[in-house]
Parts: structure tokens; sequence; C-alpha cells
């Protein structure tokens, strides 16, 4: 019976994520334009399933490296290294691929578990590319530290509010660690990628970066709201780039989320009425 609803539960939410993803490269490649015909960077991503396997999804990167082709030089690709079990052969090919576009790099965050293992693959893929970016979540004891080694490394950083929490400090108010990120880095950092719909958020990262003189832009999730924080962007005169997922959705449904974030089972709802044509 459990199992039974699990899978009906996995297959609406599929069903409803379709407003946040591409299933299809052809699909990525339609949104990217229409973005890119309204102004807007773009950020390619593959995001697997359980049952991919590494070399599936080595190869599903390889096809977004094409699509970029189509794109302005500022568009790139976000790898989720846990996804490929940090296979040091898979993240090269791409790398490798990468390079002669060339296209930066950039590493998504995962778990803290994965910290570590991340810079070290970031570290490694820094001898062959030299355009590089990584993620720091603001919810981490670590991500400060983090954002100071990216710094030094001369990393593009995008900060995020966190998907996962922190085992030491769990509770960790993930607006004020957020924040904390962008004061280690403002004026230290390359380029900053503001990546959140949090809009009053958004505004204060955006201010605090642009008066350390650091180059910064906004970074929405494709398909959720993004109007207001557009408008946000436009009003402090910095880009906006749309972060797109091809493949398989869930993250914007975790449903052990609605517990501190009440807008899933709306957007969930909402996104399930559209799907079926509501």
């Amino acid at each position: 019976m459990w199992n039974a609803l699990k899978s009906a539960a996995y297959s609406l939410a599929s069903r409803a994520a379709q407003s946040y993803t591409a299933p299809t490269i052809q699909d990525a490649r339609q949104i990217c334009l229409k973005l890119r015909a309204e102004g807007l960077g773009t950020t390619v991503s593959f995001w697997n399933d359980d049952f991919d396997s590494v070399e599936y999804i080595a190869h599903s990167n390889l096809q977004l490296l094409e699509l970029l082709r189509y794109l302005d030089s500022h568009s790139y690709i976000s790898l989720k290294l846990p996804a490929m079990q940090f296979d040091s052969e898979a993240v090269g090919t791409i790398l490798k691929a990468a390079a002669r576009i060339p296209r930066l790099v950039h590493f998504d965050s995962h778990g803290p578990e994965h910290a570590d293992q991340m810079f070290a693959a970031i570290e490694n893929a820094s001898r062959h590319n030299r355009d590089l970016g990584c993620t720091i979540p603001g919810r981490w004891l670590r991500s400060v530290e983090d954002a100071r080694v990216a710094c030094e490394w001369g990393l593009r950083v995008r900060v995020v509010k966190g998907q996962w929490a922190d085992p030491g400090d769990p509770e960790m108010d993930m607006r004020s660690g957020f924040l904390k990120v962008i004061d280690a880095i403002r004026g230290r950092a390359g380029r900053v990628a503001v990546a959140t719909h949090d809009v009053p958020l958004a505004r204060e990262a955006l201010r605090r970066l642009m008066d350390a003189g650091t180059s910064c832009e906004l970074e929405l999730l494709h398909g959720l709201p993004r109007r207001q924080a557009v408008r946000i962007a436009q009003q402090l005169e910095v880009p906006v780039r749309v972060y797109v997922p091809q493949g398989k959705a869930w993250l914007p449904y975790v449903l052990r989320q609605a517990k501190t974030n009440p807008w899933v089972l709306s957007w969930f709802a909402r996104d399930l009425v559209r799907s079926f044509g509501g």
C-alpha cells in the first residue's frame, strides 16, 4: 500500500514538475532561446533520477554543452557531481568538451557531506579549466570559509539558501546565513550570482555586492514566479539569469519542505492542474 502511494505521488509530482523542467534537449533549447529573446541569460543543468547511470548522466551533460553553442557565451552548464558518483573520468570528459567551446563549468551544491569532494573535484578541474564556478549555501556552518576558498581560487560563486541542512546546526537561519556568505565574498569575488526568489533578500544581497564594487547578477529557477525579482534586478541595473533544468524534476516538490515552505503545496496543486490542461 505504501509503495503504491509513493509511486502515485512520484508520478503526480513528475507531471506537475513539467512546468519547471525541459524533458528533452529540444525543449531545453526552445526555453533557452525564448529566455534569450527576453534578454535573460541561462544556466543549463541535467537533473537525473535514481535510476540513471553515470554514463547516461555524462552523455546528457555533453548534449547540453552542444546546446550552449546556440546561446550567448555567458551561458554555462552546471554539474551535479554526486549524481555522477564523483567519477573523475566522466567529469573530465565534460570538462574537456566545455573547454573546447569554451564555456564555464559550474559545480552545484548538494549536502554538506559532499562539500569536500566537490572542492577536491574543482581543484583537480582547475588544472585544465580556468573558467569554473561553485555554489555556496547559506545554511551550513562551513559556508563562510568555503566562500573564502572559492574567492582565493578565482571561482565564480552562486549563493543559495540551500536545500540540505547542516547536521551541526539544522535550525540555522538561511536568510542570515545567505547574507553572511555575501559579506564574506563582496569585494573579493570576481562575479557572484544571487540565486533566490526571496525578493527582499535578493535586493539586500545585490545592494551589498554593488556597494563593494562586486560584479553580480540575479539567478532564478525556470518556472517559478519571477516578475517581482526581475523588477528589482532591473531597478538595480543588474543582469538576470535563469537556471533551466533538463531531465527529471523533483526538487521543487520535495514534500518534506512543506513544513517550512507552505507555498510548495500550493505551487504543486497549481502546476498539477496546469499539467492536465486546467
